[in-house]
This record gives structure tokens, sequence and C-alpha cells, in this order.
């Protein structure tokens, strides 16, 4: 009888080393499909008797793999939260035998799912097995999870966020798999759409249900990485002012931000309104901007309460906004509302400040400038004018300062792509300050961007720059001793370029070191050069930030 008792001890400590050393992996194989993988990674064999995942997404049908056998059946039950849901597999008294080693998997289709985002099934939240035998579950980790030192922030008390957007899987091939994760702490997705109501909605029903899963993948295997949900943009905030004039929608859209975070497992939320009163809204959004981030910021801090208590682990939900940099749009509001930012401080998290697009084809007829100038020279041709006199990184997180934001809650935008101008002639400035004729074809379309990397390196997805045009880093051109910047030129066609390279990156991200900001920001991730390549901004940034050479 002691023999017996302390052989089945001596098996269940087995199983349970074992169930401990199963993880698992998830893929979209199909927009509408998931596939999840179990493996055993232990010295012996593994039975199963139960597979446990919370998922938001509503399977549909009968499951197939090798995973699913004839005993195999399904189940679920609701969280609790009004989002995701708990399924059980089970594989009768028989249950499914993993050998060391083996990894085997379901695809399951979903035909609807928890959460605002439709349609959008995410990866698993959490996955767990409970061998034959045992009665508590037993943690899966996921494939791929970062070891050691590998798990620690890259660059501790600074933010290094940049934007990854749904058409980066698109001309540019680039997928969260292709994020720097060692150089960088946050991911901005851009952009989710909303209509009138406050609802939001999808804005690529393509790439969103095959990215965001992927990234929220990529952080349960680097728990340092916060990913944001960046709603709006240039193109998609004319319905930020009429949402944010209706309570009744500005409390549905807050909510949904808070079940957004829930479905997706992301960490905040970032609002990108191009711009309150100024640009296709009223005079009153400058009381209704500050309600609708206040009318956020409740719905969030309620979710990540709510899901504190039901997951006995502390939830923290961020929320940022990308501001402008420049003055006229920062007075825009507060010369109508002078207690408006003081409230938006208050309300917010981080502020993400877009400090470029300072100058491009948009200044047609006046003088062509640089991008996004860290200073302004006083010989530049703007510098008596009360606005675009103001129109330079320094000025801008300055302007933040002043309206009582701390500098701990300021990141500084840097550009990884250039803007060009056709200019009326090269003068003895190489096009730089020469009146704008026109906007040359960009990489991709009329606009006149290109990334940096075609710039730089010529590693172009679309139309590479005017062939014989030069670069001329900010080093080797006296006046560019405030700027900072580099520019290019091509007198065939009277081109001109401005852009950040890796030498003003670094220049910028020494700036906030010295000034006491919080971090830098990128948009976007895709326009900089592979990690490992000297030109590399992102690289740069990470540099200074840890103080490494």
């Amino acid at each position: 009888m002691y023999r017996a008792t302390i052989g089945c001890l001596l098996l269940l400590c087995v199983a349970l080393i074992n169930a401990q050393s199963v993880s698992y992996d998830f893929s979209v194989p199909y927009v509408g499909g998931h596939q999840l993988s179990i493996k055993n990674s232990g010295s012996g064999n593994i039975v199963m008797a139960k597979l446990i995942f919370e998922s938001n997404a509503v399977i549909s049908g009968t499951p197939y793999g090798d995973l699913w056998n004839n005993n195999a059946a399904i189940s679920s039950t609701s969280s609790g939260n009004g989002v995701t849901y708990i399924y059980t597999v089970t594989w009768g008294t028989s249950g499914f035998t993993l050998s060391s080693g083996q990894s085997s998997s379901m695809t399951y289709t979903f035909s609807n799912n928890g959460g605002p985002l439709q349609p959008l099934g995410m990866n698993p939240i959490s996955v767990s097995v409970v061998p034959k035998g045992a009665s508590n579950p037993i943690t899966a980790g996921v494939e791929g999870a970062c070891k050691g030192s590998a798990c620690n922030n890259p660059t501790p008390g600074y933010r290094v966020v940049g934007y990854y957007t749904d058409w980066d899987m698109y001309e540019r091939s680039y997928l969260p798999s292709d994020l720097p994760i060692d150089k960088i702490n946050e991911v901005n997705y851009a952009f989710l759409n909303f209509d009138l109501d406050g609802n939001l909605v999808l804005y690529d029903t393509n790439s969103d249900p095959q990215q965001l899963p992927r990234l929220s993948l990529l952080k349960q295997q680097y728990p340092y990485l916060r990913l944001y949900l960046s709603i709006g943009g240039w193109t998609l905030s004319n319905d930020f002012s009429t949402v944010a004039a209706s309570t009744s929608a500005t409390q549905n859209f807050a909510k949904q931000c808070a079940d957004a975070l829930i479905q997706t497992g992301f960490d905040g939320i970032d609002i990108d309104w191009e711009y309150p009163v100024v640009r296709e809204g009223s005079p009153a959004d400058a009381k209704n901007f500050p309600n609708f981030l206040s009318a956020i910021r409740e719905a969030i801090d309620a979710a990540a309460q709510s899901e504190s208590l039901r997951t006995g682990a502390a939830v923290k939900y961020y929320l940022s906004f990308a501001a402008s940099a420049g003055i006229d749009k920062i007075e825009a509001v507060s010369k109508l509302n002078p207690g408006a930012w003081a409230q938006v401080q208050q309300a917010v998290d981080f502020a993400n400040v877009m400090a470029y697009d300072f100058h491009g084809a948009f200044d047609e007829p006046n003088p062509s400038d640089f991008l996004a100038p860290l200073y302004i020279s006083p010989h530049d041709p703007y510098i008596d004018n009360a606005t675009i006199g103001k129109y330079d990184c320094n000025d801008g997180m300055n302007d933040w300062i002043n309206v009582g934001f701390n500098k701990s809650q300021l990141a500084l935008g840097i550009p990884l792509y250039g803007r060009s101008v056709t200019v009326q002639s090269m003068g003895n400035t190489h096009g730089l300050w020469q009146p704008i004729t026109g906007c040359p074809s960009g990489e991709f379309d009329s606009t006149g961007l290109f990334d940096y990397r075609c710039i730089i390196a010529g590693e172009c997805y679309g139309s590479p720059l005017p062939a014989g045009t030069t670069l001329l880093p900010a080093a080797q051109n006296p006046i560019a001793n405030y700027s900072m910047e580099p520019i290019g030129y091509n007198p065939s066609g009277n081109f001109f370029i401005s852009y950040d390279d890796a030498a003003s990156a670094t220049i910028k991200a020494t700036f906030v070191v010295t000034r006491g900001y919080n971090g830098i920001m990128m948009w976007t991730y895709s326009g900089d050069v592979p990690i490992n390549n000297p030109n590399s901004i992102i690289n740069a940034v990470y540099k200074v930030f840890t103080n490494t050479n």
C-alpha cells in the first residue's frame, strides 16, 4: 500500500512536470480561421484530459486537424466580461496523448466574435492543459517566448513608440515579425475607424484580422511590449467633431474603446484627431475634445479595474493622443476654452508630438523648408511669422509645456520618410528656401513622400528618387546647423527633399534625454532600413537611450 501510494505520487509528479513543458502557438491561416497548436517540450508523454483557452472568437462548425480526433468535444462558457469565452476541449476517458517533442494542432472557423470590432477573432488570451489524473489546469507558455534578459524592456525609462499600419503588409510586405522588438517598447496600430454613433469599425477587413492577432501574440512573447489601438488619423478624422458633440455617441465610443482593449489584449487607446477646431471641426470642439478624452479615460479605467478583479492580475490601460507641434493648432483650442489643455493633460497618459510635416508641397508658392527642423534658423524665410516661425521641434515641445503638460508625458515625433517638392530653382542653397512650384511624384503616389529606406538605401517598394539626386547630410551643410536635418536635391527637374536620418535622429534623441522628455515616437516603423544597417534610425535612438555605441 505504501509503495503503491509513493508510485502514484511519482507518476503524478512526472505528469505535472511534463505538463509544465507544454507550450502553444497560434496562427491565422485565413481570414475567419485560426489554428491553435499544442507542443510537448518535456521528456515523457503527456496525456491531456482537457485543453482550456480563452478567446473572443465564436467558434462555428467542427474544428479539424490532428488535435481533433473522433472522441474530441468542445464546449464554451462566457468569461463574464461580455467579450471573451472560455473554451474546453475534451477527448473522452482516453484523453489525448502527446509524445515528447510532438506538436498537434486544430483549426477552427468563427462566424462571429465578442467585442465591438467585427470581424475580429483574436489569439487566445490564455491557454492551459489539465493532465489526465490531475484536477488543476497548468498554464501553457507561448511558443517563441522571450527568455532571460531578452524579456527586459530594451529602453527602460524611455518610450520608443512607433506606428505600424494596416497597409504595411501590402506594398512594403512588412509584418509584425519584422518589428525590431529588441529596440522598441511600444507599437501604435493604425488605424481603426468609427461611425457617427461612436461604433468602432475595422478600416481594413482583410489586413486587420490578420495583423492584430499577430501583434497581440508578439506581446505575449515579449511582455514588456505595449500595444495601442490608434483611432482616426489624417484620413479618418472628419467625424470626430460630430461624435464628440453627442453625449450618447461619446459614451458609446468610450465603452467601445474599453471593450476593444479587452477584445484585442492591447494596452491602450491612441486618439489621432487631426485637428480639433482647425480641420473638419467646429468651435465646439474646444469644449468637446477634452470631454471626449475624459470619457475614454473613465471607461478604460473602469474596464481595467473590472478585468483586474476578474483575472486576479493587475490591469492598466493607457490613453495617448497624437499632438500637433503647430502653435496654431494648440491655440485654436485654448483661445476658445482656456482650460481645455489642462483637462486633456489630466485625462491622458501621453502626448505623442507630431514634430514633422512643418513644411512640404502644401506651402506652394511659398519657400521650401525643412520637414522637421530641431530649431529654426535665424535666416529662415519664415522666422518673422508669428505662427510658422515656431514650426520646429524645440518650439513645438515647449508649447505643450506652456499649456501644462509634464515633460514625462511628451514624446518627440520623428518622421521615417521624406517630403519632396519641386522648386523654381536650386539657387545657392540646393533648393532650400526656394519658391515651390509643385509636388513631384512620390514613392507610391503623387504626395511627394518617400520612405526613409528608399531615400537612404535605395530600397524602394515603389518609385525611387529621381536618378542623380544628391543627399547632403546636415553635418556637411552649413545652413542646416539649426535644423540638424539632411536634404536631397537634383537640379534636373528642380527636385528638393527634406528628411531625417540616423545622425539627425541621434541628435533628436539626445535632445529628448537632455530636456527630460519621455521618449521618441516614429511614423512609421516600416520606413526604416533593417536594424543592423548603420543608417537605422530606430537603432540610432536605441543607442542614445541605452548609452551604447
